[in-house]
Formats: structure tokens, C-alpha cells, sequence
């Protein structure tokens, strides 16, 4: 899912020659890592899943790969779990637990499947909805609802996956644009209300990808004469 934006500017001394300047958006933005964190109070999980168990700290990363939602890592499961995420998919955990993955559309929670298992290895997949109407997925872990019916806490839930990529688009210099300077600067826009976009891409000529941070704008230095291709992404 690329967003390709063509700009063709002109330079050469006091001549003109073709710049071809694109914008590519990343394929995902995704919160990978972070500790995007949701609590929901024991009625609220009670109306999802039955009487709430303990609380659970969970952190990321969040992986989407030929549209599967991939498992992540956890911590805190319960005190005597060891777990390791070794490959997608596959999770591992001591003990007796209850795993259950919820879907967020923008007007409702829907409880996709619930698994569980006295293995140390449970392995789930679950695939995107299609047209992108799932707006954020959990995973809740409980050792206790099967264990002993126990606890009645609230439940804390992290990550966010946001699978609509960035918009990025140059400002200037405008398509078409004639320069005579070897010196150009680039100006664009980005935007992802969801996760916001955390640093811009620049590279010239398909050389290696110069990161420029938060800027939106960036000047390449000693352009020479010829045809060039300029590509920003965020």
C-alpha cells in the first residue's frame, strides 16, 4: 500500500533538465514496541468475557505480515512465567491460562476467538478484517478465570495496530518546476492522526536513505547537471 506522489523539476547552469521527486508512504505504521495502554474496568470486561481476572502488563512489538496478526511479547503474565515470543505465531508461557483476542471497530467490541491450554506452547493467527473496519486488536491473558474463577481487578490492555499508512506530499518545489541552482531545498507534509508519523526519509538518486527526523524539509547540496530522483518517506 504505497502512496507515490511525482514531481519532475529542471536543472542544468542556466539550462533545464528533468527532477523527478516522489513521496513514498511506509507500507505500515504500526506502534511497534510501544506501550500504547487501555484499562478496562471488571464490568467492562465481565460484558466481553465473563468475570475479570488479574491484571496483566503487556508490551509489544505488534507485527502484521501477509495480513496475519502475529502474537507479541508479554510480561507479568503471573509470577512464575517464563516467556519468549520465538517466532510468529507462538507463544510461550507457563502454566494454565485463557487467551482471548478482541476486536475494536469504531462503534464495538467483538471477541474473535478464545483459546485455551495447559501447554507451554499456544499459537494463534488471526487474520484483518477486510476493508480495514477493525480498528485496534487486544490480546487478554488469563490464568485465572479457568484456574480458580478468582481476582476482579481491572483489566489493562496494551497495543494499538494501525494499519493505514501515513500521508506524506511535497509542498515544493511544484511539478514541472525549471531551477538553475545546484542547491534545492525539498519542503513536504506528513500526517497519521493514529500513531502519528515518528521521523522522515529522505534519499537522492536511489543512494541510501537519509533520516532528517521530524523535519519536513530537507536542501540537496551540489545537485549536478542531469536527470535526478528525490524520494521522502515517513
Amino acid at each position: 500500500m504505497e502512496r507515490i506522489n511525482k514531481k519532475r523539476i529542471f536543472q542544468l547552469g542556466n539550462l533545464v533538465v528533468p527532477l523527478l521527486i516522489s513521496v513514498i508512504s511506509t507500507l505500515f505504521s504500526v506502534n511497534g514496541g510501544s506501550d500504547w495502554q487501555e484499562t478496562f474496568s471488571p464490568a467492562e470486561y465481565e460484558k466481553l468475557l465473563g468475570p475479570a481476572g488479574f491484571t496483566f502488563a503487556m508490551w509489544g512489538p505488534i507485527f502484521i505480515f501477509l495480513g496475519v496478526f502475529v502474537l507479541y511479547q508479554a510480561r507479568d503474565l503471573f509470577k512464575s512465567a517464563s516467556e519468549q515470543l520465538e517466532m510468529p505465531y507462538v507463544f510461550h508461557v507457563n502454566g494454565f491460562f485463557m487467551l482471548s483476542v478482541v476486536a475494536q471497530t469504531f462503534d464495538a467490541y467483538y471477541v474473535i476467538t478464545v483459546v485455551k491450554s495447559n501447554e507451554t506452547v499456544c499459537t494463534l493467527s488471526l487474520p484483518l478484517a477486510e476493508d480495514h473496519s477493525i480498528h485496534k486488536f487486544y490480546l487478554i491473558f488469563d490464568n485465572t478465570k479457568y484456574w480458580d474463577g478468582g481476582g476482579g481487578a481491572n483489566v489493562t490492555l496494551h497495543v494499538l495496530v494501525d494499519i493505514i499508512p501515513p500521508s506524506v506530499g511535497i509542498l515544493s518545489p511544484e511539478d514541472g518546476a525549471l531551477l538553475n541552482e545546484s542547491r534545492v531545498p525539498i519542503d513536504w507534509w506528513g500526517s497519521d492522526p493514529e500513531s502519528s508519523i515518528d521521523h522522515y526519509e529522505v534519499r537522492v538518486d536511489g543512494g541510501v536513505w537519509i533520516d532528517v527526523g521530524a523535519n519536513t524539509s530537507y536542501v540537496i547540496e551540489s545537485l549536478s547537471d542531469g536527470e535526478h530522483t528525490v524520494e521522502v518517506k515517513g
